[in-house]
């Protein structure tokens, strides 16, 4: 039953991400849409990229605390992170 539970969770999260990484991409495509949930004076396609990358970490570190990414996977992914948030913008 905690297998199916968690399947549950990880599926519920999945569709929550999908939804996120949608409107990173309309935001990707049109930065002016920023201003809709940020409140920003000039949006910036930088900007919007970089907000993306910080979905992308957030998902695997949810990932990561479901125990859906093995121990090999998240020092992968944790690598990853610490190269794409160590890059100055």
């Amino acid at each position: 039953m905690q297998v199916l539970s968690v399947d549950i969770e990880t599926k519920i999260l999945n569709d929550l991400d999908e939804k996120v990484r949608k409107m990173a991409e309309i935001i990707i495509e049109k930065p002016s849409m920023q201003k809709v949930i940020y409140k920003l004076e000039n949006p910036s396609d930088e900007l919007a990229f970089a907000y993306y990358i910080l979905f992308i970490c957030s998902h695997a570190y949810a990932m990561r605390k479901r125990k859906v990414l093995n121990d090999d996977d998240w020092t992968g992914w944790l690598q990853w992170m610490r190269i794409a948030l160590s890059m100055e913008l």
